[in-house]
């Protein structure tokens, strides 16, 4: 790095001056200075080189370090969130309305900016001991798949305390977990106080769910009406007066898809099943108008090996079968009838291959005009 960087007598340093604490060796502010211009211009791999490059880095290194990673960890994983993070990106430390301080315990916290001045926006003195006594008393409920919803980030020590032991089963199965926080700016210093980028952390963690900006309530209706497989929300927490926006939003996720349950189930009772054996051996004869088609049903939390349905997909098609397969994408994921319906309606299987024994016999949800193949340990007693 050349010795004039993060000179304040660059131009195109000066600006970053006031990230960086007066109190700062003149050394080491330049050091911070030259980051802080590297993080404007989105160079974050760059930033970061340079920081582990220090011999030091104190403070305001240290929050400089996890603002860049938690920035670039965005921008791989959730580019939407990025997306409303980096227009704020600050340029002086003091002019922004949330910014980070220490508290009396010489914790990091965050102040906004009021009228009346800055306030603290958790007045404890310790809010990393309150959060863990806070996730404590919730030791039952997240025992249980429960999907959660935290409505605001706050200064992010009860939503990292939450996120440190991902609630994870036996079966692989995670519960999944979402974030609404109106106010990126409040996330954005967030960023400074909290390494959220590791790779088991809540942003590389496909299990958390962001909704953040004014936005967020179209975001999270749009998410859980278009991804059938994402659980509903059960325990809400977290600020109140965001609770009833959240259960409007519920409502109207909750009306959609239960009508969309009664189309899709329609649509798949009249598909066109197949009513005489005829029909369906014309077809596996190739003498239908178009190849069979099959539809391959598995859970990614079942005694399946978790390559099964890729190897049945791939055996049918040498055979010169159509075939889609449906399970869940992520371990936070739940297959219920909803999507097995429309892929049924969308699809028109010829037949149903059921991997597993939880979809072998669910005659309720697959008609039973459609052949079912299974194994024989997963057919009825």
């Amino acid at each position: 790095m050349p010795t004039t960087a993060g000179n304040t007598e660059n131009p195109s340093e000066r600006p970053y001056a006031g990230m960086v604490p007066q109190r700062e060796s003149d050394e080491h502010r330049a050091l911070l200075i030259h980051v802080w211009s590297q993080m404007a211009q989105q160079h974050w791999d760059q930033a970061l080189q340079d920081l582990d490059r220090a011999d030091r880095l104190g403070p305001a290194g240290q929050m400089a370090q996890r603002t860049a990673a938690n920035m670039r960890a965005f921008q791989q994983h959730h580019p939407a969130v990025y997306r409303q993070l980096f227009p704020l990106f600050p340029i002086d430390m003091n002019n922004r309305h949330y910014r980070p301080v220490r508290a009396k315990s010489g914790v990091l916290t965050i102040v906004v900016r009021t009228i009346e001045g800055d306030k603290l926006i958790n007045p404890l003195d310790q809010p990393d001991a309150a959060a863990q006594r806070d996730v404590a008393k919730l030791k039952e409920p997240l025992k249980q798949d429960t999907p959660l919803l935290l409505c605001g980030i706050s200064d992010g020590y009860f939503f990292e305390q939450l996120c440190k032991n991902p609630r994870a089963y036996d079966d692989h199965r995670r519960a999944a977990t979402y974030l609404v926080e109106p106010e990126p700016d409040l996330l954005l210093a967030n960023l400074a106080l909290h390494d959220f980028a590791d790779k088991n952390g809540p942003i590389a963690n496909p299990s958390i769910e962001w909704f953040v900006g004014t936005d967020w309530q179209d975001q999270f209706v749009a998410a859980l009406q278009n991804q059938w497989m994402l659980p509903v929300p059960m325990l809400v927490l977290g600020r109140k007066d965001l609770h009833e926006p959240i259960k409007q939003s519920l409502n109207l996720v909750k009306a959609f898809r239960k009508q969309s349950a009664s189309q899709q189930r329609e649509q798949a009772l009249q598909h066109g099943v197949y009513t005489q054996r005829e029909e369906l051996a014309k077809h596996l004869r190739a003498q239908g108008g178009r190849k069979p088609r099959a539809l391959i049903i598995a859970s990614r939390f079942g005694e399946e090996p978790p390559d099964a349905p890729a190897r049945a997909a791939r055996a049918l098609a040498a055979l010169g079968w159509e075939t889609a397969t449906l399970t869940e994408q992520q371990d936070h994921h739940r297959l219920t009838p909803l999507p097995v319906w429309n892929t049924l309606g969308s699809f028109k299987p010829d037949l149903v291959i059921a991997l597993g024994h939880r979809w072998a016999n669910r005659r309720d949800v697959i008609d039973p005009r459609i052949p079912v193949a299974r194994r024989p340990s997963d057919a009825p007693a």
